[in-house]
């Protein structure tokens, strides 16, 4: 069992006895019932990714270790990096 699984609340949890072929949920056969796929410009991904974190969804709380302090750094950068890059030049 995963050390993950606690701080991540069932989110990536699959149903018990039940056979997965595969972990993509996009092949499974029910996946058009539960599953939406939303494209989004990458002047957005700021804005939902600052967003994600301000609920607790963050690298670091789904990975609650060294990597995922480390990988929650770099989603910072990244939100700083693509605003600057993402706005428009006067």
């Amino acid at each position: 069992m995963s050390a993950h699984l606690p701080a991540q609340r069932g989110i990536f949890t699959l149903i018990k006895g039940r056979r997965v072929p595969n972990l993509c949920l996009e092949e499974q056969p029910e996946a058009a019932h539960f599953l939406t796929r939303h494209s989004l410009s990458v002047r957005d991904i700021p804005a939902l990714m600052r967003e994600c974190d301000r609920h607790g969804h963050s690298a670091a709380t789904l990975f609650p270790d060294y990597e995922g302090a480390a990988r929650h750094a770099e989603e910072i950068f990244l939100i700083h990096e693509l605003s600057a890059s993402t706005q428009p030049t006067q």
